[in-house]
């Protein structure tokens, strides 16, 4: 299937966009699943790499910071932009963590959702680096932000970069709200329940077209990223998708967890319990903390109301 596009290399196919579509779709599918069979497949190692540069999560430590690149080849190729290594090349040289699958993706989740905005390195790569980064990195920088279909075969996926202005340094507004129906129907298809079809390129016409005018669908805002519009953006996310990959406790298992009263306590005890028994592993404390900011910012704000004074802490 894909060996056939290789026949004639000089035909130029859009690989980065074809890979990144397939990717999307594949987290799209693989997330609603339970199995602990389930994997992801797709152009993988690209995920990562992207969450090292802007996560502080889950991130490897690298080996000698003050040299993380000691096997750098001094300049050999800077000649040939193409043959110069990728923003990949920045975690070469890193520890690499070993234990419990189990352990981790506790240790991650509780992470992710604990995670500030002021945490995401949000900023677009750059040359701002200790060598010369590959060509290909930047060579199509005037269409990353092109919203507008990614296609591989069956797959259509759509490059919704109106949602992540920040990244490329511009305003964030309140984006372009696509059919949920044409997503839908989009994600159904498959090439095991489609087997009869042949010619994706006369199915996915329409896509197709709109690929090809591409640079028509380039945003063209170019305003520079201010918070008072970013809150308003997260106020819109929140009114359509979930900040927490894990629900918070609600008022009544908080009510329990802190109760002085021991016949109420049970909450407690069984918190407390965990907390022991696990020893040199991970419990859910996403949920606690949150729990804690809310008091505690609820707590400043009463101060702040009875008192025109500034707290000092």
């Amino acid at each position: 299937m894909y060996l056939e596009l290789l026949r004639d290399w000089d035909t130029q196919y859009s690989w980065g966009s074809a890979a990144l579509a397939f990717l999307y779709c594949r987290l799209d599918r693989e997330s609603t699943r339970t199995k602990y069979t389930s994997s992801l497949c797709g152009f993988v190692w690209s995920l990562p790499v992207w969450m090292w540069e802007r996560l502080p999560v889950g991130r490897p430590v690298v080996k000698n910071p003050d040299n993380p690149n000691p096997n750098l080849h001094e300049g050999l190729h800077d000649q040939d932009p193409y043959r110069r290594p990728t923003i990949s090349y920045c975690w070469d040289q890193v520890h690499v963590y070993i234990g419990s699958s189990h352990g981790r993706y506790k240790c991650y989740v509780n992470e992710l959702d604990t995670l500030t905005v002021e945490q995401v390195f949000w900023w677009p790569y750059d040359n701002d680096r200790d060598f010369n980064i590959n060509g290909m990195c930047t060579c199509d920088n005037l269409l990353w932000r092109a919203r507008c279909p990614m296609i591989f075969y069956y797959v259509v996926e759509w490059n919704f970069v109106d949602r992540v202005a920040m990244q490329f340094g511009k305003l964030q507004g309140i984006p372009i709200e696509e059919s949920k129906e044409t997503i839908t129907k989009l994600h159904r298809f498959s090439r095991r329940n489609n087997q009869d079809i042949s010619d994706w390129a006369n199915k996915y016409n329409h896509w197709i077209s709109m690929w090809n005018q591409r640079e028509m669908f380039v945003e063209s805002e170019n305003r520079p990223h201010n918070d008072s519009a970013y809150q308003k953006y997260l106020v819109w996310y929140g009114q359509h998708y979930r900040f927490k990959l894990k629900p918070g406790w609600t008022q009544e298992e908080w009510d329990e967890l802190v109760s002085e009263d021991t016949s109420h306590a049970e909450g407690y005890h069984a918190f407390n319990m965990v907390v022991r028994e696990t020893i040199r592993s991970q419990v859910d404390y996403a949920a606690m903390h949150d729990e804690l900011g809310r008091e505690f910012l609820m707590c400043m704000n009463n101060s702040t109301k009875s008192s025109p004074r500034r707290c000092i802490i």
